[in-house]
């Protein structure tokens, strides 16, 4: 067998290249090159893809050729260059339709020295009309190759495989940061699919690779061992029946947040009493700890008639640091606050707030009478707060107040000069208010009341 090779041009452009094999007297070839084809993969319709040819010889080469068949026809050959082990050589490729001629030769009488590894990469382009799911087998076949001496070697052939793909499955949008050490994954369903593989990274890159699913029927998985603060890239990807492989899914990514915030300061309101039905409680925010902390979220506020209750509000009410509730007359309110983070931790309680009543109806003086010549008792039909004012007390004519006592917290004594039996006055009350600031209904209240029969006083603890 003899190897004859042609010269290029000045522009560098082979004009031709031919092996011409002879036969050799008849001997028994040694066995002393295995010649592997690799993988590629690509999606109909698209060019470019390289695929490896390999050799492994114990003697050196001077150069081989093959003929390389794609079961089913499905690709086009576009091109061959030499690499690896033979860089500086020729490689030439020439698609015949249902195969293509792959020479591998040195115009300078170099050898390729015993050893290991890629020699050449056949180009492949995909025709359109291939059906995606397709394992396309990459057969070599009448393989010569020479020794140094231009002996014939007998060589171990191997198939490879270009692998057309089909749809990756699609992953599931992920959020900005997910809560604990776990995540849980999920994607599409695809009809094409036998089972799936997912896997996650803290690189984009995915190398290296933090952890897979391994290959599983299901379209959901829980990641788990995610450490706290960092941020991980997940994708998917499928196989047929077949095992032929569909491309990567699109990437998504989210940080782990595993630290809850802290528990926000007990809310305040707005004192003891209100005559507002709507309750405004404030509260100093909470801060969330952690390595990357993804930041308080929103606050999740109760208010409820006793303390720790929510049967007057319960819900959230967003990142903010006050939250106004709707109440009813009558009704003592405590609220209690605890944060959200972004990734869904949720902090401790706050302490519950001291209680504000509600107080909307003004107060109304029930009672005005004489007690004896120089005493008028007055009562109202709630506590008030001022009525021991002789400012906001005043009679008509010549009757005049001296001084107010407060007996109970809705009843008073007005001492005033002396009255004339059964005599008819008139008494203003003006500008009293109860706990919770409501005026007196209404305000001024005027009432007549006829003078005491029984003379004295009573005892006076203070005057004003």
């Amino acid at each position: 067998m003899t190897l004859s090779r042609h010269r290029l041009n000045r522009a560098g452009c082979l004009l031709a290249l031919s092996a011409v094999w002879t036969t050799m007297p008849s001997f028994a070839a040694q066995t002393s090159a295995t010649l592997t084809i690799g993988a590629g993969s690509g999606l109909p319709g698209t060019g470019g893809h390289a695929v490896p040819i390999s050799l492994n010889n114990t003697v050196a080469i001077r150069g081989l050729q093959l003929n390389l068949r794609d079961i089913p026809d499905a690709l086009n050959v576009t091109g061959c260059n030499a690499t690896g082990r033979t860089v500086g050589w020729t490689a030439v490729a020439v698609d015949h339709g249902s195969y293509a001629s792959v020479m591998v030769v040195s115009l300078s009488s170099g050898m390729i020295a015993p050893g290991s590894g890629p020699i050449a990469q056949v180009v492949f382009g995909v025709k359109a009309t291939s059906s995606k799911g397709t394992a396309v087998e990459l057969r070599p076949a009448d393989v010569n190759v020479a020794d140094q001496n231009n002996q014939p070697l007998s060589v171990n052939a191997v198939s490879g495989q270009f692998t057309i793909p089909f749809d990756a499955p699609i992953l599931a949008a992920e959020p900005a940061y997910t809560s604990g050490t776990t995540n849980c994954i999920s994607w599409s369903a695809s009809a094409s699919a036998a089972a799936y593989y997912l896997e996650w990274s803290q690189n984009s890159s995915f190398e290296p690779v933090a952890g897979t699913s391994g290959w599983t029927t299901a379209t959901v998985h829980v990641a788990t061992g995610l450490a706290d603060g960092f941020l991980y890239y997940y994708r998917v990807k499928s196989r047929n029946g077949a095992l032929v492989e569909s491309v990567w899914s699109g990437i998504v990514s989210s940080r782990q947040d595993a630290s809850p915030p802290t528990a926000p300061a007990r809310p305040t309101d707005q004192g003891a009493y209100t005559s507002s039905t709507s309750v405004q409680f404030r509260w100093t925010a909470a801060s969330d700890p952690g390595t990357a902390p993804s930041g308080v979220a929103s606050y999740e506020l109760w208010v409820g008639t006793t303390p720790g209750g929510s049967n007057v509000f319960k819900g959230n009410v967003g990142n903010v640091s006050a939250q106004v509730v709707a109440g009813a007359n009558g009704q003592a309110l405590y609220a209690r606050v605890r944060a959200i983070d972004k990734a869904g931790n949720v902090g401790p309680w706050s302490g519950d707030s001291d209680g504000i009543t509600i107080d909307s109806i003004r107060p109304r003086l029930t009672v005005l009478a004489a007690t004896n010549q120089r005493t008028v008792v007055i009562a109202f039909d709630e506590p008030v707060a001022n009525a021991d004012w002789t400012a906001n007390c005043s009679f008509a004519g010549d009757l005049y107040l001296l001084a107010v006592q407060e007996e109970a917290s809705a009843l008073y004594y007005l001492r005033t000069s002396d009255q004339t039996p059964n005599t008819s006055y008139t008494a203003t009350m003006r500008n009293v208010r109860d706990r919770a600031g409501n005026i007196l209904d209404p305000n001024p209240t005027v009432q007549s009341f006829r003078g005491g029969t029984v003379a004295g006083v009573r005892g006076w603890n203070y005057y004003r």
